[in-house]
């Protein structure tokens, strides 16, 4: 076993132990990294702790290995302009060429040392520009956003993007975000071109990556990674978590209660968070399935067993649950094992909510 822990439970923070997603990592590289690349902008989306971070950091690294690649990451949340005006003006190679050009940035706070020259006064000027700049020297510019939100902020940036993209400029884009705040950023009447990107959705990790890993880690038999890859139920965040508990009772040699650590962690660092973000009518649906444990279940079963717990609410018809179960699949909640059933998809989720959800 390893001396020093290789698993990560904070979001953010890229693990050691991490179970590649090959296949969309090289849909993205590949794409931008072709001649005439016929995409500009991806999308990654997928349950909290399915693993887009980590993801989106793979592909930065990669992409950095090409000296053509100049990668600037946004804060969501902050002035996106200003954020990458100022941070391309730290590349020492584009400050020399940017006073060079005499590109006066002052509007912005930014102090080329220029004298006489007259202030650019528009964020569209300012990024034309810049660009052209790094068009002349044979340049890529690779922008990342993790955890993009509908905000007035991230609109007008989109909204500059789009534009940038229409003049053929070098400039790609790669967002990650939960399913709801991607689906209301993209269905804006003015951001086209987000509907239209390529949108990878983060499943579960391959359950046979997880028993190798568990195996070549912990030096333990392949039922008893099995076992382990069983709770894990393919979720990125709990696969670290689940490890990362294993490690520190087998360090530790002590004999604490993992599956109850497991439950408790969970519930405190993701699904309390998930739970409050769901609509009423979301979490009834939730509940209902919750009542069957961790199992598949007939979607009649659902309908009727809703109505039959909630005879005071709109009555649930099976049309009306389609509509319930397709938003609930793609924010990965729920999933379809085999047609007529559904069944939670999180690990001990329906635990959670079988404890707490009712006391909400």
């Amino acid at each position: 076993m390893q001396k020093n822990n290789p698993f990560v439970t904070s979001f953010g923070k890229e693990p050691e132990s991490f179970i590649s997603r090959h296949d969309e990592e090289s849909m993205i590289i590949d794409t931008f990294s072709a001649e005439k690349p016929t995409q500009q902008t991806f999308m990654i989306t997928g349950v909290r702790g399915s693993g887009k971070t980590a993801l989106l950091t793979r592909i930065k690294r990669e992409l950095a290995k090409d000296k053509k690649w100049i990668i600037i990451e946004l804060n969501p949340n902050g002035d996106l302009f200003n954020d990458l005006i100022s941070k391309l003006c730290d590349e020492p190679l584009l400050r020399a060429q940017f006073i060079k050009a005499r590109i006066n940035l002052s509007i912005f706070g930014i102090n080329l040392n220029l004298e006489n020259v007259a202030p650019i006064n528009s964020v569209g000027t300012a990024l034309t520009k810049m660009l052209r700049i790094i068009q002349q020297l044979d340049r890529r510019l690779l922008i990342t956003i993790d955890e993009a939100n509908n905000n007035k902020d991230m609109r007008a940036f989109a909204s500059e993007f789009q534009m940038l993209l229409r003049e053929n400029y070098p400039i790609y884009l790669v967002m990650t975000g939960l399913f709801k705040n991607i689906y209301d950023l993209q269905n804006e009447k003015t951001l086209t071109f987000l509907y239209r990107a390529p949108k990878i959705v983060l499943g579960k990790l391959n359950n046979t990556s997880i028993i190798n890993s568990y195996k070549k880690i912990f030096g333990i038999s392949c039922s008893e990674a099995s076992a382990m890859a069983a709770k894990v139920k393919g979720y990125a965040f709990a696969y670290q978590l689940y490890g990362s508990l294993y490690f520190e009772r087998k360090a530790n040699k002590n004999k604490e209660d993992i599956d109850t650590m497991y439950d408790e962690t969970l519930g405190e660092l993701v699904y309390e968070k998930l739970w409050s973000e769901l609509s009423a009518k979301d979490k009834e649906i939730m509940t209902v399935m919750a009542s069957h444990g961790d199992t598949p279940v007939k979607t009649s079963e659902i309908v009727s067993g809703y109505n039959k717990k909630y005879p005071n609410a709109s009555r649930m018809s099976d049309k009306l649950m389609s509509v319930y179960r397709g938003r609930l699949k793609r924010e990965g909640l729920i999933e379809a094992p085999k047609y007529g059933f559904l069944q939670i998809a999180l690990p001990r989720f329906d635990a959670y909510i079988n404890e707490y959800g009712i006391l909400d």
